[in-house]
Order: structure tokens, then C-alpha cells, then sequence
């Protein structure tokens, strides 16, 4: 008789949210469409994760000062914090999700 088969061990939210960056940021890093950019099979599936994804998502944001997730934390928050003003500005982006993401008591 043989050992059953162990199941690997479930991934967590921020594992999954870190693959699913990763994968995205590579297969979009040459791609200058924020249409073909925010419909990536990759983004979805972190925008479809919701607001367990959100502490991870604000951890990356910290770290890379990009806006290149206001589409996803637009969409899983339902908030638009950016004035039109900022659009295109990535640092300046980072730093207003960011902040709402302290007003809001998101770690």
C-alpha cells in the first residue's frame, strides 16, 4: 500500500497576490496600453480577490511608488481618491492611495 499524497500547502492572499504582480508586471512590462494593461488575466484575478488583497496591494504600492494598481484598488474599493489633476503621475498616485489607504485603517 502506498502513502497517500500530501497536498501542497494553500497558498496564502499575499503569496497569491505576489505571483499573480509578478506574472503581470512581466507579461505587461513592454505593453504601453492601460486598456490590454488593466484587462491582463492576471490583474483580474487580484481585482477578483477583493479586499483581502488590499493589504498586499498597499504593501507594493509602498514599496514601488507606481499607480500602476489604482485601477485595482479603484475597483475593490469602490473610491477614487486621484483628482484628474495627478492622472499620469505614478508617485503622486502611490502617495494618495496611500494615504487614503492610512485614513481608512487599511495597514
Amino acid at each position: 500500500m502506498s502513502a497517500p499524497a500530501i497536498a501542497p500547502p494553500a497558498e496564502t492572499v499575499d503569496q497569491k497576490v505576489a505571483r499573480l504582480l509578478e506574472q503581470w508586471r512581466r507579461e505587461t512590462a513592454y505593453i504601453s496600453s492601460s486598456t490590454i494593461i488593466d484587462s491582463h488575466p492576471a490583474y483580474l484575478a487580484i481585482i477578483a480577490l477583493g479586499e483581502p488583497a488590499l493589504p498586499s496591494l498597499f504593501r507594493d504600492l509602498a514599496n514601488r511608488r507606481d499607480g500602476h494598481l489604482a485601477h485595482a484598488l479603484t475597483t475593490i474599493t469602490g473610491f477614487q481618491p486621484v483628482p484628474k489633476e495627478s492622472f499620469g503621475k505614478g508617485r503622486e498616485i502611490a502617495d494618495i492611495w496611500l494615504a487614503w489607504a492610512e485614513e481608512n485603517g487599511h495597514p
